[in-house]
């Protein structure tokens, strides 16, 4: 999956658990990530990054279905390798940053 498939899973999520804070505040930053200047792509990963962490939205109540032994720290890491290399691919000119 890629980055934006697995956030919207997320989001989806976060949704039906009753977290529209979340909701709005990771919608926001997917669409800074996808469509925004380099400084907003970047302060959107690192933002979704984070939040990714088990202390972030690891700690919250939200109700995930999906396999293995705990389905949602599993796509909290997914999310965080997603973005995650689609950052780093931004100085190749392949993903977030300016073409060299």
């Amino acid at each position: 999956m890629e980055a934006q498939e697995l956030v919207e899973r997320l989001i989806a999520a976060l949704r039906e658990s009753g977290f529209p804070d979340e909701v709005d505040r990771l919608t926001l930053n997917l669409h800074k990530l996808l469509h925004g200047s380099q400084a907003e792509r970047t302060e959107a990963a690192e933002l979704i990054i984070g939040l990714c962490h088990v202390k972030a939205y690891g700690d919250l109540n939200i109700s995930f279905n999906g396999e293995g032994r705990n389905p949602l720290l599993d796509h909290l890491a997914a999310i965080k390798r997603a973005v995650a290399k689609l950052s780093n691919n931004s100085f190749n000119g392949d993903g977030l940053g300016p073409r060299h």
